[in-house]
């Protein structure tokens, strides 16, 4: 299987309904670093009309979640990779990175340890900036 198609299928998340194309959209892929990249997911159109603080916690939430998910899918889908090097964009941008990481799988398996989403990222070595549950985009 391409590394491409790998690399969909494990970026692929839970659908929420009713949203067509609700998926983690693949933008670069390098077979001989591992380097991937890819735009978060904006949050549920059905959450639209709450207020912006609730809509910012929920996006927040699901970013860090779908990031956890990607990861695992890729290291379960790819067993020989020991190090996976991500961006994640904000919804619709080319270039405004909101988390990041170099992440080993070492330290990915001993994150699981770790009942919060957020330890987890920080102890596998993901980067991402907040201000209470609102993520920003990070500075380089």
């Amino acid at each position: 299987m391409a590394l491409r198609s790998i690399a969909k299928k494990a970026l692929a998340v839970a659908s929420r309904g009713a949203v067509l194309n609700d998926v983690l959209e693949l933008g670069k892929i390098s077979i001989q670093q591992v380097q991937l990249e890819w735009r978060a997911r904006d949050i549920h159109p059905w959450d639209c009309d709450l207020p912006l603080d609730q809509q910012e916690n929920q996006f927040c939430d699901m970013a860090l979640q779908d990031t956890e998910s990607a990861l695992l899918g890729l290291f379960e889908m790819l067993p020989y990779v020991e190090q996976i090097d991500f961006r994640v964009l904000e919804p619709g941008s080319t270039d405004r990175v909101i988390i990041a990481g170099c992440v080993e799988r070492e330290e990915f398996i001993s994150a699981q340890s770790s009942r919060s989403i957020r330890m987890r990222l920080k102890m596998m070595g993901v980067r991402f900036n907040t201000a209470g549950d609102h993520l920003h985009v990070m500075v380089a």
